[in-house]
C-alpha cells in the first residue's frame, strides 16, 4: 500500500491559541524552522503502512489496510475539518449539549452560557500528606516531588467504579507537559540554569492523581 506524503501547509500570520512562550518551551519553536530531515528517509507513517499493509495481506483481510490508511491521513483531515461539540448522543448515556464559544484571545477561562469553571489545583499546590506548601522564591526539587506539576495539559477523570452505582469520587489524571522556566523563577538566565533549577523542571513534568470529590 503506498503512501501519500504530505507537504507541510506554509503558516501565515499568528497561528494556534497559546503564547508565544508556549511555542518556545513546549517544542523549540519546532514550527517556525526549516524541515530537519530533508533526507528522503522513510516516514514513520511509511514504516507503518508497509507493516500493517503485510500483515494484513497474511491475514486476508483488507479491513485493517483501510483503518490504517484513515488513521494515517486523520491529522490532515482533522485540521480542516469544523468542530463540534460531541453531544450527539451516539454512544449513549448522558450528553453535554452546550452552544460552542467563539475562538478567544482573552486572558483568562471562558466557558459556554450555562456553565462554570472553578479552581481544582494550581502548580506547587500540595498532593500528598505532609507536603510543604508552596512558596515561589524558596522551590526545590524536593518540595516540587511533592506538589502539583506545571502546566495543565490533558486531563481526565476516571470514575472508582465505572459499571457500579454512581459515585460523588474520582480521581483526576493531569498531564503536566512542558514548564516555562522564565516564568518559574526569578532568576533564571536562558541558555544557563542552574542545576536546582534543572531539577525543579524534570520534577514539575509528567503527571499528578488527584483524588476529587464532586
Amino acid at each position: 500500500m503506498s503512501q501519500v506524503r504530505y507537504a507541510n501547509l506554509p503558516m501565515v500570520g499568528p497561528t494556534g491559541t497559546g503564547s508565544r512562550s508556549k511555542c518556545q518551551w513546549a517544542c523549540g519553536d519546532d514550527c517556525a524552522k526549516e524541515v530537519p530531515n530533508r533526507s528522503g528517509n522513510e516516514t514513520f507513517a511509511d514504516v507503518v503502512g508497509r507493516t500493517v499493509s503485510r500483515r494484513s495481506l497474511l491475514k486476508g483481510g483488507l479491513g485493517a489496510a483501510m483503518v490504517v490508511s484513515g488513521v494515517l491521513s486523520s491529522t490532515e483531515r482533522a485540521l480542516a475539518a469544523p468542530g463540534t461539540n460531541g453531544a450527539d448522543g451516539r454512544h449513549g448515556g448522558e450528553t453535554l449539549g452546550f452552544t460552542p464559544i467563539a475562538p478567544s484571545t482573552a486572558d483568562d477561562v471562558e466557558v459556554p452560557e450555562g456553565y462554570d469553571w472553578d479552581l481544582i489545583a494550581s502548580w506547587g499546590d500540595p498532593i500528598i500528606a505532609g507536603a510543604p506548601a508552596f512558596d515561589f522564591h524558596t522551590q526545590t526539587a524536593d518540595k516540587q516531588a511533592q506538589q502539583f506539576g506545571y502546566n495543565c495539559d490533558w486531563t481526565a477523570l476516571f470514575p472508582p467504579r465505572r459499571n457500579g452505582p454512581r459515585t460523588e469520587v474520582g480521581l483526576l489524571w493531569v498531564n503536566h507537559e512542558y514548564t516555562d522556566p522564565g516564568l518559574m523563577f526569578p532568576d533564571y538566565v536562558e541558555g544557563a540554569p542552574t542545576k536546582e533549577q534543572v531539577d525543579i523542571e524534570l520534577a514539575a513534568h509528567g503527571g499528578s492523581v488527584l483524588k476529587v470529590n464532586r
